[in-house]
């Protein structure tokens, strides 16, 4: 297997090209534009094939605008601001760290996009990095390039046929870490990588943290196969098992190639057959023919079987051809590897067989839909049903949440990159650098030395440099007199047993955290309030709201408490005796929980219960 990944980071600072905030606070947009992209030849004369591919979907963009996180730039209605300083020097201290060749002068360029994440048709990126290395789970890891980009704006939902974009995300300064080839590395291995690159990009402390600040793409292929981007994974600790899952698909995929070597296999053009499904009352095929539809098939001759073959955990040749329809609006295809007959579609079926000649090991694929955009997505079935005799094609394809992937588009080219002309080169002075590499900060190996000697365990060490909230804890360490290692356990455990049961502690700006901890280290929270405290914050109450309800007590009070409690359950003791100590202890805590450390509440207990027993 050879595999490649690029790190998709977002930096903690405003838009690359204007001022406004990259927050992401706002929730109700100020503004909705409706606009139509086009795929148009670059500078070397040539259209690009992605660009092309999308252009041919015929899609409407809407693009919300919001309130100090979006301005005249991103809806491309002015020219770009100077590039964002801050951004910049952010990148440089990355290039450093990934000991990277930084050149003398930075070029902006365009990347041709008309998927319809940017209004303008492309993205500006330049590179600010080259020759870097770092090391990996096998030495050295070359980092060929780094560069400095915007980010695409944020898909939301889709209205009829117009798809919704959020331009709030447009502009936010991304670093992107790209590797060389990692060739016969693991799919474990690759994760570990990215792994590495995540901790590096963490170290300064300028990078955003959450859901979908940091994302990954991976370029994967097989002895025999082809090389397929997996664009925007997030989930870094499944990396390994989505890279397993592509290497499986591509070895299906050259098996079905195999397969097909053997029976002269030959795809035919559409055919109209609407007529044979003028009966059919229910179902897709049933709306689209009310809506003025048509229905075409295609004759895979050769293909029996095929289509119902698994190529990777839960997806058949199948469903990949149906990816192929639904990239120009059709929800899908139905074909002769599947159930007919609980479809009702059986005699149908047979009929389509007489009429387009078509025997046993063959297999007939309908498309339904609008004419136009039916006629494509058959189109798009049949290429893609006749590369399988050839090979795998390369495609860029996206995640889906099992870690199985579905098709996007056609591998872009070269020539959808072209000049910036509306920002200078920027120069990068030697004083600049020496600037930025004289605060230049730990890396990963030096951070645990440090942690270590601090006296925090290694299994806790290597959880909290690896963690995305590494920041934060430096943070807090510097502001607040805490212990180290209940401040880590609380943000990688804590936080993450949180995340499980559905508390989004994520969504607790920094400031409420560094509080937390202050009151922590103050002793108004014990150990074992941690996370119902922190899930009452979530909720949007204040903390010093939360602490006075919890206002804690003294020795001498709990005493009085746990004598009242005993004197209630004085029969339980008599038949028990010490070994009421359990249920006498889950009385007390009920009155006391979060006023005072349940350690001292056990020892006070068991104290007045040996006094009584001795009475």
């Amino acid at each position: 297997m050879k595999c490649g990944i690029e790190i998709h980071q977002r930096l903690n600072t405003h838009k690359l090209f204007c001022g406004c905030s990259s927050e992401l606070k706002e929730q109700v947009p100020a503004l909705e534009v409706r606009r139509k992209l086009r795929a148009v030849a670059g500078e070397l004369g040539e259209v690009d094939r992605a660009a092309l591919h999308e252009y041919l979907r015929d899609r409407v963009f809407l693009y919300n605008a919001y309130q100090g996180e979006t301005c005249l730039v991103e809806l491309d209605e002015e020219p770009p601001a100077p590039l964002n300083d801050e951004a910049l020097d952010i990148g440089l201290e990355i290039c450093m760290l990934f000991s990277a060749w930084i050149p003398d002068e930075v070029h902006v360029m365009r990347k041709t996009v008309v998927d319809g994440s940017n209004t303008g048709g492309f993205q500006r990126t330049c590179v600010i990095g080259m020759d870097g290395e770092m090391e990996g789970p096998r030495g050295r890891v070359a980092v060929p390039t780094i560069c400095l980009e915007e980010e695409a704006a944020g898909i939301g939902d889709q209205r009829g046929p117009a798809v919704i974009y959020k331009l709030d995300r447009l502009g936010i300064p991304l670093v992107e870490v790209s590797t060389g080839l990692l060739e016969g590395y693991s799919p474990r291995e690759v994760q570990e990588v990215a792994h590495r690159i995540g901790m590096i990009l963490r170290m300064t402390g300028k990078v955003q943290r959450g859901i979908g600040t940091i994302r990954q793409d991976v370029n994967v292929s097989v002895e025999g196969g082809a090389r397929v981007e997996i664009k925007g994974f997030q989930q870094i600790g499944r990396l390994a098992e989505l890279i397993e899952n592509e290497a499986r698909r591509q070895i299906a995929l050259i098996a079905i190639k195999d397969e097909l070597s053997r029976r002269s296999p030959k795809v035919f053009d559409p055919v109209d057959v609407t007529q044979f499904f003028s009966g059919v009352k229910t179902g897709p095929i049933h709306s689209a023919l009310e809506e003025g539809g048509v229905v075409l098939c295609l004759k895979l001759a050769g293909f029996a079987g095929i289509l119902g073959t698994e190529i990777c955990p839960g997806r058949t040749f199948g469903r990949e051809l149906a990816d192929h329809a639904r990239a120009y609006g059709i929800g899908g295809i139905i074909h002769t590897d599947e159930d007919l007959a609980g479809m009702g579609l059986e005699e149908t079926f047979r009929r389509l067989r007489e009429h387009l000649s078509a025997g046993q090991g063959d297999a007939l694929v309908i498309v339904a839909g609008e004419p136009i955009a039916c006629g494509r997505a058959a189109k798009a079935v049949g290429e893609r049903a006749a590369w399988a005799s050839r090979g795998i094609p390369e495609e860029t394809r996206e995640p889906n949440p099992d870690c199985t992937t579905n098709y996007k588009r056609p591998l872009p080219g070269s020539s959808r990159m072209y000049p910036e002309t509306d920002i200078p080169p920027i120069p990068i002075s030697r004083e600049r650098l020496e600037r930025i590499r004289a605060k230049l900060p730990e890396k990963p190996e030096e951070k645990r030395a440090r942690l270590l000697a601090a006296g925090m365990s290694e299994d806790l060490v290597d959880q909290i440099v690896r963690d995305v909230s590494l920041p934060l804890f430096e943070e807090v360490m510097s502001t607040v007199k805490a212990d180290a290692t209940l401040v880590a356990n609380t943000l990688v455990n804590s936080f993450r047993s949180l995340r499980r049961a559905g508390v989004n502690v994520d969504a607790l700006a920094d400031s409420q955290i560094i509080e937390f901890f202050e009151q922590l280290s103050l002793g108004r929270i014990v150990k074992e309030d941690i996370e119902s405290v922190l899930t009452e914050m979530v909720r949007g109450r204040p903390l010093e709201e939360i602490l006075r309800e919890r206002e804690r007590i003294g020795e001498e009070e709990l005493r009085t408490i746990i004598e009242g409690i005993l004197e209630e359950k004085s029969q339980l003791l008599a038949e028990r005796g010490e070994r009421s100590f359990g249920p006498i202890m889950g009385e007390v805590m009920k009155h006391v929980r979060g006023k005072i450390d349940g350690a001292i509440v056990g020892k006070v207990l068991k104290e007045l219960i040996d006094r009584r027993l001795r009475r």
